[in-house]
């Protein structure tokens, strides 16, 4: 999937978005799995989901049209979590790296509170993606070796 730049005008009259604001780093400080900016809404254990606390509930500006939640991981590791109000939002994951994978997940939405999730990854589609193309290639690099011979 392509990246998708969304931007939009705010119409006269509307209300102000409300959007979860927090940023956590865990390269500067350890995972806590009960923080309240994390959140979970998805329930894996069984156990009362942890949603994000409210206390990081804010209203955004003026120009400020979408809720955005930003997950960085490297190697499948959560190492950074953001949540903000934005005015435009790069939807979408990007991957990056060679050897040490670093895949970068934004959402955006434009309800209130609606930043509490997760991007969802595409680190199995891109594995896979990138698993079909090598082979791919060996088969046409091996087509071609019995004409060089």
């Amino acid at each position: 999937d392509a990246l998708r730049v969304t931007r939009q005008t705010l119409q006269p009259g509307k209300k102000l978005l409300k959007c979860y604001s927090c940023k956590l780093d865990f390269k500067k400080s350890a995972y806590n799995r009960t923080n309240g900016c994390i959140g979970q809404p998805k329930n894996f254990t069984g156990q009362t989901p942890h949603l994000v606390d409210p206390d990081y509930l804010v209203t955004c500006g003026v120009k400020d049209y979408y809720c955005k939640v930003e997950r960085v991981e490297v190697m499948n590791v959560l190492v950074s979590l953001s949540r903000e109000c934005t005015d435009v939002c790069h939807y979408g994951c990007r991957p990056k790296g060679f050897g040490i994978h670093t895949e970068t997940c934004t959402q955006c939405c434009n309800t209130t509170g609606c930043n509490n999730g997760y991007p969802k990854s595409q680190a199995a589609t891109t594995a896979c993606k990138t698993e079909f193309f090598i082979h791919a290639a060996l088969i046409f690099v091996a087509t071609l070796l019995p004409s060089v011979m």
